[in-house]
C-alpha cells in the first residue's frame, strides 16, 4: 500500500510539473494533453 501511495505522490508532482516544462518549451499541444489526462484522472 505504501508503494502505491508513493506513485500517486509521483504522479501528483508530474502533473504539477508538466505544464511548467510545457511552457518553459512552449509546447501548448502537450500542456493541452496533461490538461485532458489531469481532468479525466
Amino acid at each position: 500500500m505504501a508503494v502505491l501511495l508513493l506513485l500517486w505522490k509521483v504522479v501528483d508532482l508530474i502533473h504539477l510539473y508538466m505544464p511548467l516544462l510545457a511552457a518553459m518549451t512552449k509546447q501548448n499541444r502537450t500542456g493541452r494533453s496533461i490538461r485532458v489526462r489531469f481532468c479525466f484522472s
